[in-house]
């Protein structure tokens, strides 16, 4: 059997295990599971025909996704009493060649899984979310690879499926008026706590274009957070996508659907058609190559199957890109630009077609027991399509009302803080949000922050100067803007001006924090603190970025990005 586990916490791993594991059951015969890392049993001992495929992501500062926790942990245990018996495996890692510890985790598992008696196959594939064409460059490669050591070692070909041998995985039907046709009476998700909302802000300038909203929801009974946590948040699809799918399909919205046989774990059925998209799947985001993959299998158009194809191979990704990504079109609008294919789409397999909503995490910028608050920018902007782009998200926040309910959990943030001394924080924009938390416990505790130091950048302190009147008295706070005045400066810049309070900090042995956008903020940052430790401390430039690598190493130079 072919047991695939993933690692997943912004969905990027999970969606390649998915992949993966459809590949499997499209076009072999092999026995095939899908499963999250933390339910590996450890009490079954794997043989040596067993094959395992992990796909893991590294988050923060090197850790394991909150779904692997336990099972790294456990596996790293040096008094674990497991044996692989020399089964066969091979990894997927994947990560932001940004972070200093990139694919830290998948690396770290695979030496482990070496020591315990399993065989690589190959090295770890080293999946870069940051690389022009995605992580796929690197995972189709792997993919190949896997597939070649399987019908050379394991005695089985692959061959081209079709829609008339699959297996769908989470089958569904329409109740007859003879079954009993009763919707689901709640919203329910493992792990998730009802909240409400207590007020819903904007944050900006109403003249200034980015709406950035401040929000505050209840606390549910029984939880509770520390300084620097995190929010996972489950919004739903806006009705006008939901309106674009039955437009494009000519379903029923009314219909009941339920399972056949096999129950997917996250969703409770039976429901509405029109509830299942607007509070399961996600019609928003951009689709992937296994939408397009699964459209094709079940297409008889000779027009859009071929172009459905093109999309899906792996030597498509130029064509997708400029067709999905590139314009960011959504999976809704996309149904429309392959008619007959969707009009004749089995409901039966809509669980292969469209994605599952995944949770959006949120930096909480408050410190309290019966309240959490967040900042929000809600994503709207043009694109060549008809309608504004928007994130599923924040378009959700962004139209909550006081009162209204939201499914929450709270899970741990990234960075690994002491319990006192000096922070050096830097945070432009909605990267504030960590350091707000930060210094509001700091202030309950009775912690002296004085010689803390806060960098914010921003446009200009008339638009989005969040929360410019909480930190003065308190540590000291340097605002650079960056469309303001004569001399307009971004939060780099600001940091090279102050290069003896950034020096002096790090060399009494303070920690630097750095949250924020990835993109390209966090390198010149990092890039502003070396030429300050060279301007300062008399460091060449080789020596400047030596130890600043050295900060990170040990912990002391730390990044919370998205």
């Amino acid at each position: 059997m072919i047991r695939i586990y993933f690692g997943s916490q912004t969905g990027n791993s999970f969606e390649l295990a998915a992949r993966i594991e459809y590949l499997f059951r499209l076009n072999s015969t092999f026995k095939v599971g899908l499963f999250a890392m933390n339910d590996f049993d450890f009490t079954n001992k794997p043989t040596v025909n067993d094959f395992f495929i992990f796909c893991v992501s590294t988050t923060g500062q090197g850790d394991p996704p909150d779904d692997s926790k336990d099972f790294y942990y456990r596996l790293m245990d040096k008094s674990l009493d497991f044996k692989f018996a020399k089964s066969k495996f091979c990894f997927f890692a994947m990560g932001d060649s940004s972070y200093a510890r990139y694919n830290w985790v998948g690396l770290a598992m695979a030496r482990r899984l070496e020591q315990l008696g399993g065989e690589l196959i190959s090295d770890v594939f080293l999946c870069d979310e940051r690389h022009q064409l995605g992580y796929d460059f690197q995972a189709d490669k792997g993919i190949e690879i896997v597939k070649q050591f399987l019908e050379e070692n394991q005695t089985c070909n692959f061959f081209p499926g079709d829609s008339k041998n699959f297996k769908v995985k989470y089958p569904v039907k329409i109740q007859t008026q003879n079954e009993h046709s009763t919707e689901r009476e709640e919203f329910i998700k493992t792990d998730f706590h009802q909240s409400k909302v207590v007020f819903n802000e904007r944050a900006t300038s109403e003249k200034h274009f980015q709406n950035t909203r401040h929000i505050r929801f209840e606390i549910p009974p029984g939880l509770s957070y520390d300084e620097g946590d995190v929010v996972n948040i489950y919004p739903q699809s806006p009705n006008s996508y939901v309106d674009l799918v039955f437009e494009a399909t000519k379903w029923d919205r009314s219909l009941i659907i339920d399972f056949i046989n096999s129950p997917h774990p996250n969703v409770k059925l039976p429901a509405k058609l029109e509830t299942l998209m607007k509070e399961e799947f996600d019609l928003v985001g951009i689709p992937r190559r296994h939408f397009f993959a699964i459209l094709a299998l079940y297409s008889n158009h000779e027009l859009e199957k071929e172009r459905l194809e093109e999309f899906c191979a792996s030597d498509g990704t130029d064509d997708r890109w400029d067709y999905a990504n590139r314009p960011r079109r959504s999976l809704a609008e996309s149904l429309a630009d392959f008619p007959n294919t969707v009009m004749n789409f089995p409901i039966e397999a809509i669980f292969e077609l469209f994605p599952l909503i995944r949770p959006r995490p949120y930096s909480i910028c408050s410190y309290s027991t019966d309240h959490i608050e967040i900042l929000c920018a809600v994503v709207k902007y043009r694109s060549r399509m008809q309608r504004p782009r928007i994130g599923i998200c924040s378009n959700y926040l962004n139209n909550l009302k006081p009162g209204d309910k939201v499914h929450l959990k709270l899970t741990k943030g990234t960075f690994r803080l002491p319990p006192d001394g000096e922070l050096l924080m830097i945070g432009p924009g909605t990267g504030l949000a960590p350091f707000r938390s930060i210094i509001q416990s700091r202030v309950v505790r009775g912690i002296d922050i004085s010689s803390s130091v806060l960098f914010f950048g921003c446009r200009g302190p008339e638009t989005d100067l969040y929360f410019k009147d909480e930190f003065e008295k308190t540590l000291k706070r340097f605002n650079a803007f960056s469309r303001f005045g004569e001399k307009n400066q971004y939060v780099q810049q600001k940091i090279k001006e102050e290069s003896e309070i950034v020096f002096d900090h790090v060399m009494g042995g303070g920690i630097i924090l750095i949250a924020g956008k990835a993109q390209d903020m966090p390198e010149q940052v990092k890039e502003a603190i070396v030429e300050c430790f060279m301007e300062r401390g008399g460091f060449d430039r080789d020596m400047a970025k030596t130890f600043l690598n050295t900060l990170e190493d040990q912990g002391r130079l730390q990044q919370e990005t998205w």
